[in-house]
């Protein structure tokens, strides 16, 4: 599991609901801007847009106004490494509530939460990290030599993940399409070889696991699965939309069929993949 999925764990507990009279949930993103993060945090309050041109004085007139007397959690996900100034001016936005009021923060930066209380979040171990991957990769129907190759690809694989969540989720969601199946499964193997987990960063072997699912995808999907990085991070879309999307790129290999039925074969065909 990891920081925002636990953050998000906490954030819907019942009793965490009941707690808090208003819960807000923001996600910073390394362009760090306060007045766009209390727009965010002011719509996320009310439900309602706000717009942009909005002045400061105003915006803040607001936010008093929706907060006073009310005992907030706010959740900022994602915090880059920012100073400790700039941690302190979002902070200000919850002493604008009643007492009791919290603010949550998921970083990969300890020095950016050093004056903070915090919880590490530790990275799984072989065993947790393997019953992981067989709950991604789920129950199939494999011949025994696939199932050779199976337990094999997932001693010499789940290792190079580094106990880290998303990097296993990602192989298993690789090795459990059928476009992986056979010959591509060998593909893995040969790429796992460029795959040194001492040569990367902290989180590099996320970005590997990400790119062997990527470099592994079937050709037709790869233009899809780019349309993604258009969207906002945790923009909230349904599947039509990025379909109807795909269909005005022309990305689609329709051959006569109705392509909004062609896309969403390809969108169940991206979850799958992982």
């Amino acid at each position: 599991m990891g920081k925002t999925a636990l953050a998000k764990l906490v954030y819907n507990d019942n009793k965490v609901f009941d707690h808090f009279d208003k819960r807000m949930w923001i996600c910073v993103s390394e362009d760090f801007d306060v007045r766009r993060i209390r727009r965010e945090v002011l719509s996320s309050a009310t439900g309602e847009k706000v717009s942009d041109v909005l002045t400061d004085s105003r915006l803040l007139i607001r936010l008093k106004r929706n907060f006073i007397r009310r005992k907030l959690l706010l959740v900022l996900d994602d915090f880059g490494d920012l100073d400790s100034g700039r941690v302190s001016e979002l902070e200000k936005l919850v002493e604008m509530g009643a007492n009791g009021s919290k603010i949550m923060i998921t970083t990969r930066s300890e020095q950016t939460v050093q004056d903070s209380a915090t919880y590490k979040i530790e990275k799984l171990d072989e065993e947790k990290s393997m019953v992981l991957f067989e709950q991604t990769f789920g129950s199939k129907n494999l011949t025994e030599n696939m199932t050779r190759i199976h337990s094999e690809l997932k001693k010499e694989l789940v290792p190079k993940c580094g106990g880290l969540p998303l990097a296993i989720k990602s192989l298993a969601g690789l090795l459990s399409s059928e476009a992986s199946y056979g010959v591509e499964w060998l593909d893995v193997t040969a790429f796992s070889e460029k795959w040194k987990q001492e040569e990367v960063k902290e989180g590099g072997c996320v970005l590997h696991a990400l790119r062997l699912s990527y470099d592994l995808m079937p050709s037709y999907l790869k233009p899809c699965f780019l349309c993604f990085s258009l969207l906002p991070k945790d923009y909230v879309f349904y599947s039509f939309e990025l379909i109807q999307l795909w269909i005005a790129q022309g990305i689609l290999h329709s051959d006569g069929k109705d392509p909004e039925v062609v896309g969403e074969q390809y969108f169940n065909e991206l979850c799958t993949t992982g």
